[in-house]
């Protein structure tokens, strides 16, 4: 059952409202072992949390009370570089593989090695920035975060990822960008893994 829908109109909100947090939010958390994790909020109904250090992907997520994903038995905790892919693999909404990597481990040919589906699921977000602003008659937060696969003297990549909520839409945009800092050509190869749980699925 969706959430009863009232006037999200800017008119009202800025009648009535002096912190649109109320209706929406992105919000810094820190978990219990010290992970951070970013909750949202949508008057959409639209709720899930992100984790900045575990590549700033997106964890447990539900709509109106509903839940839309499958976790792991296991916690959103860091992953460690040692740690197995199932081990580390949390489930939640979207788990991103690469960006140098997917597929069955192996080695790199540079003397280094790739674990299960890349090293993403590692990498820390930096440079993590929260704006919101009226766009016309829609209000927007946008969040955008850094996230560096780089070794000393070999891959230099950053892929820059911005999430964008609207008020009252039940829904995200997601894009990343993913630039070579390096003179050297880098592979690239990014999948994005959803993880669909009951009742959804």
């Amino acid at each position: 059952m969706s959430p009863t829908p009232f006037d999200l109109s800017r008119r009202t909100l800025t009648a009535h409202s002096a912190d649109l947090r109320q209706f929406i939010d992105l919000r810094p958390v820190t978990l219990e072992d010290g992970q951070r994790a970013i909750d949202a909020h949508n008057s959409s109904g639209l709720t899930f949390t992100l984790l900045p250090d575990r590549g700033l992907d997106l964890y447990p997520a539900a709509f109106a009370g509903r839940p839309l994903t499958w976790l792991s038995a296991g916690s959103p905790h860091r992953a460690d570089r040692g740690a197995s892919f199932p081990e580390s693999m949390n489930g939640g909404l979207l788990f991103t593989c690469g960006l140098r990597h997917v597929g069955p481990p192996e080695a790199d040919g540079q003397g280094g090695s790739h674990p299960l589906h890349g090293d993403f699921t590692r990498l820390p977000a930096r440079q993590i920035a929260i704006s919101g602003a009226w766009e016309g008659e829609r209000y927007v937060l946008t969040l955008r975060g850094e996230l560096n696969e780089a070794a000393l003297f070999r891959h230099q990549l950053r892929l820059t990822r911005t999430l964008r909520l609207t008020l009252g839409e039940p829904g995200f945009a997601l894009e990343d960008v993913v630039e070579n800092r390096d003179a050297a050509p880098a592979p690239l190869m990014v999948v994005y893994h959803y993880n669909f749980g009951y009742p959804t699925v």
